[in-house]
Protein backbone atom coordinates (compact mmCIF):
# COMPACT_ATOMS: atom_id res chain seq x y z
CA UNK A 1 0.00 0.00 0.00
CA UNK A 2 2.74 2.37 0.94
CA UNK A 3 4.71 1.76 -2.24
CA UNK A 4 1.72 2.69 -4.36
CA UNK A 5 0.99 5.76 -2.08
CA UNK A 6 5.04 6.33 -3.12
CA UNK A 7 4.43 5.70 -6.94
CA UNK A 8 1.52 7.81 -6.95
CA UNK A 9 2.84 10.92 -4.96
CA UNK A 10 6.00 10.39 -7.58
CA UNK A 11 3.78 11.15 -10.82
CA UNK A 12 2.25 13.94 -9.31
CA UNK A 13 5.75 15.28 -8.00
CA UNK A 14 6.83 15.13 -11.96
CA UNK A 15 3.24 16.57 -13.00
CA UNK A 16 4.11 19.44 -10.50
CA UNK A 17 7.26 20.29 -12.04
CA UNK A 18 5.74 21.01 -15.32
CA UNK A 19 3.07 23.38 -13.72
CA UNK A 20 4.12 27.88 -13.45
CA UNK A 21 6.80 28.88 -10.89
CA UNK A 22 8.17 25.04 -10.20
CA UNK A 23 9.39 23.59 -13.74
CA UNK A 24 12.59 22.77 -13.68
CA UNK A 25 15.42 21.82 -16.35
CA UNK A 26 18.13 18.09 -16.21
CA UNK A 27 20.57 19.17 -13.69
CA UNK A 28 23.92 17.68 -13.06
CA UNK A 29 26.25 17.17 -9.89
CA UNK A 30 29.02 17.28 -11.81
CA UNK A 31 28.11 20.12 -13.32
CA UNK A 32 31.76 21.97 -13.98
CA UNK A 33 32.41 19.33 -17.03
CA UNK A 34 29.40 21.02 -18.88
CA UNK A 35 29.72 24.13 -18.28
CA UNK A 36 27.45 25.73 -21.36
CA UNK A 37 24.51 23.86 -20.02
CA UNK A 38 24.24 26.19 -17.58
CA UNK A 39 25.99 29.11 -19.52
CA UNK A 40 26.20 29.40 -22.84
CA UNK A 41 29.74 31.54 -22.76
CA UNK A 42 31.22 28.63 -21.15
CA UNK A 43 31.35 26.94 -24.74
CA UNK A 44 35.07 25.77 -25.54
CA UNK A 45 36.53 27.29 -22.42
CA UNK A 46 39.08 24.90 -22.44
CA UNK A 47 43.03 24.03 -22.70
CA UNK A 48 42.59 21.82 -25.71
CA UNK A 49 40.47 22.64 -29.69
CA UNK A 50 37.83 19.67 -28.83
CA UNK A 51 35.64 17.92 -25.90
CA UNK A 52 33.45 15.26 -26.25
CA UNK A 53 31.94 13.23 -23.09
CA UNK A 54 28.90 11.25 -22.87
CA UNK A 55 27.04 11.59 -18.95
CA UNK A 56 24.38 9.26 -17.43
CA UNK A 57 22.57 10.17 -13.66
CA UNK A 58 20.42 8.30 -11.44
CA UNK A 59 17.96 9.36 -8.98
CA UNK A 60 15.58 8.12 -6.52
CA UNK A 61 15.33 4.25 -8.74
CA UNK A 62 13.23 3.23 -5.91
CA UNK A 63 10.50 4.97 -6.41
CA UNK A 64 8.22 5.08 -9.67
CA UNK A 65 11.48 4.31 -11.75
CA UNK A 66 12.86 7.52 -10.33
CA UNK A 67 14.77 9.39 -12.71
CA UNK A 68 17.26 9.15 -15.50
CA UNK A 69 19.02 12.00 -17.60
CA UNK A 70 21.60 10.82 -19.94
CA UNK A 71 23.38 13.59 -21.75
CA UNK A 72 25.80 13.94 -24.50
CA UNK A 73 28.44 17.06 -25.20
CA UNK A 74 30.84 18.30 -27.67
CA UNK A 75 32.87 21.17 -27.63
CA UNK A 76 35.76 22.82 -30.07
CA UNK A 77 37.15 26.04 -29.75
CA UNK A 78 39.44 27.40 -32.67
CA UNK A 79 42.68 28.49 -32.77
CA UNK A 80 42.16 31.22 -35.48
CA UNK A 81 39.04 33.41 -34.34
CA UNK A 82 37.71 34.33 -30.42
CA UNK A 83 34.86 31.84 -31.34
CA UNK A 84 33.87 28.70 -29.74
CA UNK A 85 30.91 25.85 -30.54
CA UNK A 86 28.86 23.60 -28.14
CA UNK A 87 26.64 20.78 -28.76
CA UNK A 88 24.35 19.54 -25.78
CA UNK A 89 21.64 16.59 -26.03
CA UNK A 90 19.88 15.96 -22.74
CA UNK A 91 17.11 13.28 -22.92
CA UNK A 92 15.50 12.87 -19.25
CA UNK A 93 13.02 10.47 -18.41
CA UNK A 94 10.89 10.43 -14.95
CA UNK A 95 8.56 7.87 -13.17
CA UNK A 96 6.07 5.59 -14.35
CA UNK A 97 4.61 7.84 -17.00
CA UNK A 98 8.19 7.86 -18.72
CA UNK A 99 7.55 12.05 -18.14
CA UNK A 100 10.60 12.92 -20.57
CA UNK A 101 12.07 16.08 -21.82
CA UNK A 102 14.77 16.14 -24.54
CA UNK A 103 16.79 19.29 -25.31
CA UNK A 104 19.29 19.94 -27.95
CA UNK A 105 20.93 23.11 -27.91
CA UNK A 106 24.07 24.50 -29.66
CA UNK A 107 26.03 27.42 -27.88
CA UNK A 108 28.12 29.88 -29.92
CA UNK A 109 30.43 31.77 -27.72
CA UNK A 110 33.41 35.24 -28.47
CA UNK A 111 36.03 35.83 -25.90
CA UNK A 112 37.42 39.30 -25.56
CA UNK A 113 41.25 39.04 -24.58
CA UNK A 114 41.32 41.87 -22.06
CA UNK A 115 45.08 41.33 -21.40
CA UNK A 116 46.95 38.24 -21.01
CA UNK A 117 45.55 37.19 -17.83
CA UNK A 118 42.08 37.48 -18.14
CA UNK A 119 39.36 37.58 -20.66
CA UNK A 120 35.71 38.22 -20.96
CA UNK A 121 33.19 36.05 -22.97
CA UNK A 122 29.39 36.00 -24.44
CA UNK A 123 27.24 33.20 -25.36
CA UNK A 124 23.91 33.01 -27.50
CA UNK A 125 22.10 29.29 -27.15
CA UNK A 126 19.32 28.32 -29.53
CA UNK A 127 17.99 24.96 -29.07
CA UNK A 128 14.95 22.41 -29.48
CA UNK A 129 12.90 21.36 -26.37
CA UNK A 130 10.13 18.49 -26.35
CA UNK A 131 8.14 17.23 -23.41
CA UNK A 132 6.30 14.10 -23.62
CA UNK A 133 4.53 11.85 -21.36
CA UNK A 134 3.06 7.98 -21.31
CA UNK A 135 -0.51 7.66 -20.19
CA UNK A 136 -0.42 4.11 -20.34
CA UNK A 137 1.98 3.85 -17.60
CA UNK A 138 -0.48 5.11 -14.77
CA UNK A 139 -3.25 3.88 -13.20
CA UNK A 140 -6.53 5.26 -12.32
CA UNK A 141 -8.88 4.87 -9.72
CA UNK A 142 -11.43 4.24 -12.43
CA UNK A 143 -9.82 1.17 -13.94
CA UNK A 144 -10.44 -0.28 -10.55
CA UNK A 145 -13.72 -3.01 -11.48
CA UNK A 146 -14.19 -3.35 -7.65
CA UNK A 147 -11.72 -6.80 -7.22
CA UNK A 148 -8.78 -6.03 -9.48
CA UNK A 149 -6.80 -3.47 -11.71
CA UNK A 150 -8.69 -3.52 -15.30
CA UNK A 151 -6.30 -1.55 -17.75
CA UNK A 152 -9.16 -2.00 -20.22
CA UNK A 153 -11.49 0.23 -18.22
CA UNK A 154 -11.68 4.07 -19.05
CA UNK A 155 -9.38 6.01 -17.02
CA UNK A 156 -11.93 8.61 -17.49
CA UNK A 157 -9.22 11.50 -17.47
CA UNK A 158 -9.87 14.07 -19.94
CA UNK A 159 -7.70 16.66 -18.58
CA UNK A 160 -4.89 16.21 -21.18
CA UNK A 161 -4.87 18.03 -24.23
CA UNK A 162 -1.71 16.29 -25.50
CA UNK A 163 0.66 13.95 -24.67
CA UNK A 164 3.60 15.75 -26.36
CA UNK A 165 4.67 19.83 -26.82
CA UNK A 166 8.08 21.23 -28.01
CA UNK A 167 9.26 24.70 -29.07
CA UNK A 168 12.36 26.57 -29.90
CA UNK A 169 14.50 27.62 -26.74
CA UNK A 170 16.90 30.63 -26.53
CA UNK A 171 19.60 31.75 -24.11
CA UNK A 172 22.24 34.36 -23.63
CA UNK A 173 25.18 34.36 -20.65
CA UNK A 174 28.42 36.19 -19.84
CA UNK A 175 31.67 34.81 -18.40
CA UNK A 176 34.81 36.74 -16.95
CA UNK A 177 38.09 34.83 -15.88
CA UNK A 178 41.60 35.72 -14.73
CA UNK A 179 44.56 33.62 -14.25
CA UNK A 180 47.42 34.24 -11.86
CA UNK A 181 48.10 32.36 -8.53
CA UNK A 182 44.75 31.94 -8.17
CA UNK A 183 42.48 31.60 -11.57
CA UNK A 184 38.96 32.46 -10.65
CA UNK A 185 35.33 32.74 -12.92
CA UNK A 186 32.61 33.80 -12.52
CA UNK A 187 29.33 34.39 -14.69
CA UNK A 188 25.67 34.96 -15.40
CA UNK A 189 22.92 32.89 -17.94
CA UNK A 190 19.51 32.48 -18.28
CA UNK A 191 17.70 30.40 -20.39
CA UNK A 192 13.85 30.37 -21.75
CA UNK A 193 11.59 32.79 -22.65
CA UNK A 194 8.49 31.70 -20.79
CA UNK A 195 7.79 29.01 -24.00
CA UNK A 196 4.44 27.37 -23.76
CA UNK A 197 4.34 24.11 -23.53
CA UNK A 198 0.70 22.61 -22.54
CA UNK A 199 -0.52 19.12 -21.94
CA UNK A 200 -3.50 20.06 -20.10
CA UNK A 201 -6.75 21.61 -21.21
CA UNK A 202 -7.15 24.98 -20.04
CA UNK A 203 -3.19 24.69 -18.65
CA UNK A 204 -0.83 27.54 -18.88
CA UNK A 205 2.59 25.10 -18.09
CA UNK A 206 4.99 28.17 -19.11
CA UNK A 207 8.30 27.08 -19.48
CA UNK A 208 10.12 29.84 -16.62
CA UNK A 209 13.37 31.50 -17.26
CA UNK A 210 16.13 29.58 -15.68
CA UNK A 211 18.81 31.96 -13.99
CA UNK A 212 22.36 30.61 -13.16
CA UNK A 213 24.77 32.12 -11.38
CA UNK A 214 28.04 30.24 -11.39
CA UNK A 215 32.24 30.87 -10.55
CA UNK A 216 34.86 28.68 -10.04
CA UNK A 217 38.85 29.33 -7.64
CA UNK A 218 41.67 27.35 -8.12
CA UNK A 219 45.28 27.26 -7.04
CA UNK A 220 48.38 25.04 -7.74
CA UNK A 221 50.99 23.79 -5.60
CA UNK A 222 53.70 22.11 -7.31
CA UNK A 223 51.71 18.89 -8.59
CA UNK A 224 48.39 19.57 -6.32
CA UNK A 225 45.40 21.57 -7.84
CA UNK A 226 42.85 22.83 -5.31
CA UNK A 227 39.73 23.60 -6.70
CA UNK A 228 36.08 25.05 -5.64
CA UNK A 229 33.14 25.64 -7.87
CA UNK A 230 29.75 26.58 -7.14
CA UNK A 231 26.53 27.64 -8.82
CA UNK A 232 22.95 28.94 -7.88
CA UNK A 233 19.86 28.45 -10.20
CA UNK A 234 16.45 29.61 -9.90
CA UNK A 235 13.53 28.70 -11.97
CA UNK A 236 10.19 29.65 -10.84
CA UNK A 237 9.58 29.11 -7.29
CA UNK A 238 12.60 26.72 -7.56
CA UNK A 239 16.24 27.21 -6.07
CA UNK A 240 19.22 25.17 -6.08
CA UNK A 241 22.28 26.15 -4.33
CA UNK A 242 25.49 23.36 -5.14
CA UNK A 243 29.46 24.06 -3.97
CA UNK A 244 31.93 21.25 -4.90
CA UNK A 245 35.40 21.60 -3.33
CA UNK A 246 38.30 19.22 -5.15
CA UNK A 247 41.27 18.01 -5.22
CA UNK A 248 43.75 17.02 -7.63
CA UNK A 249 47.52 15.46 -7.70
CA UNK A 250 49.38 14.82 -10.79
CA UNK A 251 51.59 12.21 -11.84
CA UNK A 252 54.10 10.75 -14.54
CA UNK A 253 56.33 13.10 -16.72
CA UNK A 254 54.95 16.06 -18.88
CA UNK A 255 56.56 18.64 -21.09
CA UNK A 256 55.85 22.19 -20.54
CA UNK A 257 55.78 23.70 -24.28
CA UNK A 258 53.98 20.47 -25.79
CA UNK A 259 52.22 17.97 -25.98
CA UNK A 260 54.57 14.61 -26.14
CA UNK A 261 54.58 13.93 -22.77
CA UNK A 262 51.36 14.37 -20.24
CA UNK A 263 50.45 13.60 -17.12
CA UNK A 264 47.66 11.88 -15.87
CA UNK A 265 45.80 12.55 -12.67
CA UNK A 266 43.61 11.27 -10.17
CA UNK A 267 40.95 13.54 -7.97
CA UNK A 268 38.87 13.46 -5.19
CA UNK A 269 35.85 15.90 -4.19
CA UNK A 270 32.90 16.46 -1.79
CA UNK A 271 29.76 18.68 -3.05
CA UNK A 272 26.99 19.93 -0.99
CA UNK A 273 23.58 21.18 -2.25
CA UNK A 274 22.12 22.82 0.02
CA UNK A 275 19.39 21.03 2.26
CA UNK A 276 19.02 18.40 -0.06
CA UNK A 277 22.42 16.40 -0.52
CA UNK A 278 25.82 15.63 0.25
CA UNK A 279 28.02 14.76 -3.35
CA UNK A 280 30.73 12.38 -2.48
CA UNK A 281 33.29 12.48 -5.97
CA UNK A 282 36.32 10.27 -7.37
CA UNK A 283 38.03 10.63 -10.46
CA UNK A 284 40.92 10.08 -12.92
CA UNK A 285 42.20 11.67 -16.07
CA UNK A 286 44.47 9.54 -18.44
CA UNK A 287 47.04 11.72 -20.41
CA UNK A 288 44.99 14.98 -20.54
CA UNK A 289 42.97 13.00 -22.94
CA UNK A 290 40.35 10.66 -21.17
CA UNK A 291 38.89 11.35 -17.79
CA UNK A 292 36.01 9.41 -16.13
CA UNK A 293 34.45 10.55 -13.14
CA UNK A 294 32.02 8.98 -10.75
CA UNK A 295 29.54 11.06 -8.17
CA UNK A 296 26.88 9.66 -5.76
CA UNK A 297 24.38 11.82 -4.49
CA UNK A 298 23.99 10.94 -0.28
CA UNK A 299 20.20 12.44 0.34
CA UNK A 300 19.32 15.05 3.13
CA UNK A 301 16.20 15.86 2.75
CA UNK A 302 12.89 14.15 3.98
CA UNK A 303 12.88 12.56 0.46
CA UNK A 304 15.74 10.20 1.70
CA UNK A 305 13.09 7.88 3.49
CA UNK A 306 10.78 7.60 1.04
CA UNK A 307 13.69 6.68 -1.37
CA UNK A 308 14.74 4.10 1.00
CA UNK A 309 17.87 6.26 1.06
CA UNK A 310 18.59 5.34 -2.48
CA UNK A 311 20.81 8.74 -3.72
CA UNK A 312 21.61 9.72 -7.37
CA UNK A 313 24.70 8.29 -8.88
CA UNK A 314 26.01 10.00 -11.59
CA UNK A 315 28.94 8.93 -14.32
CA UNK A 316 30.94 11.43 -16.66
CA UNK A 317 33.43 10.16 -19.79
CA UNK A 318 35.22 12.63 -20.86
CA UNK A 319 37.51 12.67 -24.38
CA UNK A 320 39.76 15.58 -25.20
CA UNK A 321 41.99 16.42 -28.50
CA UNK A 322 44.64 19.43 -28.88
CA UNK A 323 45.06 19.91 -32.55
CA UNK A 324 47.74 22.41 -31.19
CA UNK A 325 50.80 20.78 -30.25
CA UNK A 326 52.68 23.98 -28.94
CA UNK A 327 50.11 24.57 -26.70
CA UNK A 328 51.79 24.90 -23.36
CA UNK A 329 50.58 23.03 -20.15
CA UNK A 330 50.16 25.12 -17.32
Amino acid sequence: MMKHILNIAFVLAGLILSCPGIGQDASFSQFYHLGHWYNPARAGAMQQQVKAGVHYRRQWAAVGDGFRTNAFNGEIRSLKSPFSAGLLIVDDKAGKAQLKTFQAQLSLAYVIKINYKSFLAAGLRVGFFQRSIDMNGLKWDSQYNGYQYDPTLDNRELVFASTTGSVLDVGAGTFYRKDGKYRWGAGYAFHHTGQQITYLQNGNDFLRIRQVFMGFVETDYRRFTGRLDAIVQRQGGAMEVLGFARGEYRFGAESRYTKENNSSAVYLGCGFRATNAIVPMIGFEWERILEIGFSYDIMLSGIARATTFSGGPEVALIYRYSIDKRIKIH
